[in-house]
């Protein structure tokens, strides 16, 4: 596939110089990926339930079906993309969720659950000196640089929030930039 630019948020491809848009994204443990083929009045959707490499099957699955409804031999894509996964195959399933944080406080300071109205429940766990998080049920693995800032599953940047007594009162994520998602402690 060849991108020959972007329209209204639609990546605007060729498939064997057959013109087609796609959208995809991706959501911590699913991704999602339409492909439209305009002039062959038909099109595809892809729902992968896990996080960063689903993205490459949906592409790998998504170019399989493209051939399909041309009527050609698929090619088989899966198995290069899948290669170009391995790196993040081999980590994904070992990935621990708690790392040594750094904190301006006590690690028992960031327990506890934080809501957002769209994205729902986010909570934050302890052991020992280290923090784990979860949005909803799905680990988000925590990697901290600055002081109470981390980037969650190695793609969204975020910070717990303080209020003028040094009480953490939320944390905000950059789920899908630029916005940040401000979860609020409960």
């Amino acid at each position: 596939q060849k991108r020959v630019g972007v329209g209204l948020g639609w990546d605007l491809r060729e498939h064997r110089g057959v013109p087609l848009v796609v959208h995809n994204g991706r959501y911590e443990g699913a991704s999602a990926l339409i492909g439209l083929m305009p002039s062959r009045r038909a099109g595809v959707v892809v729902l992968a339930n896990r996080g960063g490499i689903s993205m490459f099957a949906a592409e790998a699955i998504a170019a399989e079906l493209y051939d399909l409804l041309l009527g050609v031999e698929p090619a088989d894509v899966t198995a290069r993309l899948l290669a170009m996964a391995a790196p993040e195959l081999a980590t994904s399933d070992r990935r621990d969720s708690t790392v040594r944080a750094r904190l301006s406080a006590p690690a028992s300071a960031y327990a506890g659950r934080y809501e957002h109205p769209d994205w729902g429940p986010l909570s934050v766990a302890t052991r020992g000196p280290e923090l784990s998080m979860k949005l909803g049920t799905m680990p988000l693995p925590l990697a901290f640089g600055d002081v109470d800032a981390f980037e969650a599953d190695r793609s969204y940047p975020g910070w717990f929030e303080r209020d003028t007594r040094g009480r953490v009162i939320g944390v905000r994520l950059v789920l899908e930039a630029p916005d940040t998602a401000r979860f609020v402690r409960q």
